[in-house]
């Protein structure tokens, strides 16, 4: 059988659907729709009907070269360890894992840790385990196998559906160019934040990180860091007259590294909305925060008031 969270994220790949609109089309959590990607959840036969249908495909796709089950659950179908094999094989014998220690003349915790992944099998014991339980000298090996060209042939077809998904979007490589080197990059992109309308993000997370629906990606390779976010500039309190100048519109990449006086940041501060500003530190322990548009005026706030800084890594100006 196909690993089915992760034939469940290829198909919903294909057709440029989130996690979260196929759990709401099928009366699930996001949370829990994640998990059942990943493996780490319990499929119900009805669920996956309804999954099947909602990614157009006929409930038998997920379980290729085998029978459909009538009812009841499937478990999750990561790939399995040797360990996982052995209790597999074992509970179809109804063996249970202290009679397999006392034929194979071993403790039970010994067997119970394998079982866990907790302990490697030894190759002499593995040879004791297969005869015990009369598998063929080969069953790890060729399970293992086709776990793998299983696992192989979806990784392949994810990774189709993402490129389908992303096509259109602009990945470079180190010289700034497009071309047949750009796909050995890594495909990650820098998650746009919100937009013009919706203004900066005034909902932060329990780590302090603004939060805000992901209307976009940005792919700038040199950018593509952990942590990092895009924002659309808001309204022209940043657009100088000179260089520096950000426009309404322009897309500004933060990062959550140091500051210095005189760098531009992304800030939270307490009791008034979050801003975009130009950064001056004044011994004193307050903290200027300066437009570039003189019709704005500058505001100081204590230390303490300032909640986080973003400092300004990258900008995409608008033409």
């Amino acid at each position: 059988m196909l690993d089915t969270g992760v034939e469940i994220r290829i198909l919903r790949e294909r057709l440029k659907m989130s996690a979260k609109e196929l759990a709401e089309k099928i009366g699930l959590s996001q949370s829990q729709m994640s998990r059942l990607e990943k493996g780490q959840r319990r499929i119900d036969t009805r669920v996956l009907d309804k999954i099947a249908r909602a990614l157009q495909v006929d409930p038998s796709h997920f379980f290729r070269g085998q029978p459909v089950p009538a009812s009841g659950v499937i478990p999750p179908t990561l790939p399995a360890a040797v360990g996982k094999l052995v209790r597999l094989e074992r509970r179809q014998r109804h063996i249970s894992a202290e009679e397999l220690a006392l034929k194979l003349g071993k403790p039970k915790s010994l067997i119970e840790a394998i079982e866990e992944g907790k302990r490697e099998l030894e190759p002499e014991l593995a040879d004791r385990i297969l005869k015990t339980l009369r598998l063929p000298t080969n069953y790890f090996l060729r399970v293992q196998q086709e776990m793998i060209h299983g696992l192989e042939a979806q990784i392949e077809r994810l990774n189709e559906a993402l490129a389908e998904s992303n096509r259109g979007s602009l990945v470079l490589d180190a010289q700034g160019t497009a071309g047949t080197e750009a796909r050995d990059l890594k495909r990650r992109g820098t998650p746009v934040l919100g937009s013009i309308a919706q203004g900066y993000p005034c909902h932060f997370d329990a780590a302090g990180r603004p939060t805000a629906e992901v209307t976009d990606f940005l792919y700038v390779p040199e950018f593509a860091q952990d942590g990092n976010f895009a924002l659309h500039a808001v309204g022209d309190s940043m657009q100088g007259e000179g260089s520096p100048s950000f426009r309404e519109g322009d897309l500004l990449i933060f990062s959550p590294g140091n500051l210095r006086s005189r760098d531009f940041a992304f800030v939270r501060i307490e009791g008034d909305e979050p801003t975009f500003r130009q950064v001056f530190f004044d011994p004193t322990g307050q903290i200027r925060l300066q437009p570039l548009n003189l019709n704005h005026p500058a505001r100081t706030y204590p230390r303490e008031k300032i909640l986080a800084l973003w400092r300004l890594v990258g900008h995409v100006a608008r033409f």
